[in-house]
């Protein structure tokens, strides 16, 4: 079968980008100090509130922007390093991101896959990615992850479970 050079292209780049999100989410490592995990994606014994710990953990929004998402939406984040991914409701997203004690800084300058999205979902996609370059402040409380503005203002709530 003939695939036109463009249309080639084209999917070799959304394959490679759709294999960084998934190969950024698969990173992270759930093994503690003694090499043990917990099987639910989270490290075993540790407390993350007490260290502040977002990497490695695959976190679901809840809300955003005090609402929670449209139906069937699903939106997740994962820092790992100094990168972050997930996706963003309708596509994989994947860039730079670092944060340290309570601060975050996420890159407005995610690169991500591009399929079409329906009207709702598309406006959900871009208040979520907006929301992203917005967060300057994280807070973990157990199993939740709340992610604010430079005024203290949360932005989005993320569950672990």
């Amino acid at each position: 079968m003939y695939v036109a050079p463009m249309k080639f292209r084209a999917l070799i780049i959304i394959g490679l980008v759709a294999a960084t999100a998934v190969g950024f989410s698969a990173c992270g490592s759930d093994d503690d100090a003694s090499g043990t995990t917990d099987g639910e994606g989270t490290t075993a014994g540790t407390d993350l509130a007490v260290e502040g710990s977002v990497a490695g953990v695959t976190w679901t929004l809840v809300e955003l922007d005090g609402a929670a998402p449209p139906d069937g939406v699903t939106a997740t984040l994962v820092f790992d390093g100094s990168s972050v991914s997930g996706t963003s409701g309708c596509n994989n997203y994947n860039g730079e991101a670092t944060f340290d004690e309570d601060v975050v800084a996420i890159s407005d300058q995610l690169v991500g896959t591009m399929m079409a999205c329906e009207g709702p979902v598309s406006e959900f996609e871009a208040a979520y990615l907006a929301m992203l370059a917005a967060s300057a402040v994280f807070a973990v409380d157990g199993d939740t992850l709340t992610l604010s503005d430079d005024s203290d203002n949360v932005l989005a709530t993320f569950t672990s479970a």
